[in-house]
């Protein structure tokens, strides 16, 4: 019995707290109820944004997989700025110009040029937007790299190629970056460049005599000359195309030709055998004995005691 009272009593007391808790909140229901569905809407636009955010970002992805050309890569930037995907273009952008300009510059070094400050701006801008540790990284060296080859500011390329060193230490390029910071370290490659590379302009490219793919013509059926084309022992005679030879007339020759090397071995061993019987004729009248002009026959004398 007193464990039934004493659990009455409990739940009068927690009705009595909640009647009284009640009656304190119900000036402020409206705030609560404002509250709460301001929650939800944030929940509901945090969720929204975030599955529309890894879908955006996933079609970014594909577009550049399928980039194939710097211009490609430009759409990826224009279409998503500011995104991860978008400072992944940058710096393969970079990379891409580089690579471009160091392969021109001893061909055509005005071009080469363009490259690579075109590739120093999208390094530039990776490093200015990005805090992902891999891009940045990546966008360091690539930026030493390409302002070496421009060899005008060797100082700002060792500046870069230290930081590569220093903040990645263990990182992909640290190899490579120490390589060139010894490098550039010598006289010899600073004397290199200022005696040799700066001042070089390389020949203009000698022109293609056989032309271009996609090159207009030289001719026109203007310099045609006019006139018949006549065959090398058909004379003029004065018609169009009076030295070019009919196919019948192919066709007779061709028969002459095959009748003759056939006809000509016969005609040759019968003109053979005449030669032949003269020639026996020759000698049987050498070989006879002489008779004289009555028609006697000269005896040879006989000894006479």
């Amino acid at each position: 019995m007193r464990s039934e009272r004493r659990h009455e009593l409990q739940s009068n007391e927690l009705a009595d707290w909640l009647a009284e808790s009640a009656e304190k909140i119900k000036p402020y229901t409206n705030a609560i109820l404002g509250v709460v569905v301001i929650l939800v809407a944030v929940l509901g636009g945090y969720f929204w944004w975030t599955q529309k955010s890894a879908a955006q970002e996933a079609r970014g992805w594909d577009r550049f997989l399928a980039a194939q050309q710097p211009r490609d890569l430009e759409d990826v930037i224009a279409e998503f700025p500011d995104t991860p995907v978008a400072y992944w273009a940058h710096t393969t952008i970079g990379d891409m110009q580089t690579a471009m300009g160091c392969n021109r510059l001893f061909d055509n070094k005005a071009a080469a040029m363009d490259d690579l400050r075109d590739g120093q701006k999208h390094f530039q801008e990776a490093l200015a937007g990005s805090r992902h540790p891999v891009i940045l990284e990546r966008a360091t060296f690539g930026l030493a790299r390409n302002i070496e080859a421009q060899a005008k500011e060797l100082d700002e390329a060792i500046k870069y190629y230290k930081e590569v060193v220093e903040k990645w230490p263990d990182g992909a390029y640290a190899v490579m970056a120490n390589l060139r910071l010894e490098d550039l370290s010598q006289e010899s490659t600073r004397k290199w460049y200022d005696d040799y590379f700066i001042p070089f302009t390389p020949a203009p490219p000698s022109p293609d005599p056989a032309g271009l793919p996609g090159d207009p013509l030289e001719y026109t059926f203007d310099n045609i000359p006019d006139g018949p084309v006549l065959g090398p022992e058909t004379p003029d005679s004065g018609q169009p195309g009076a030295g070019i030879p009919s196919a019948e007339d192919l066709l007779k020759s061709l028969e002459t030709l095959d009748s003759g090397t056939t006809e000509t071995e016969p005609a040759e061993t019968e003109a053979a055998e005449p030669e032949a019987a003269e020639t026996e004729a020759a000698d049987s009248d050498a070989t006879a004995p002489e008779t004289s002009e009555s028609g006697d026959s000269e005896e040879p004398p006989t000894e006479t005691e």
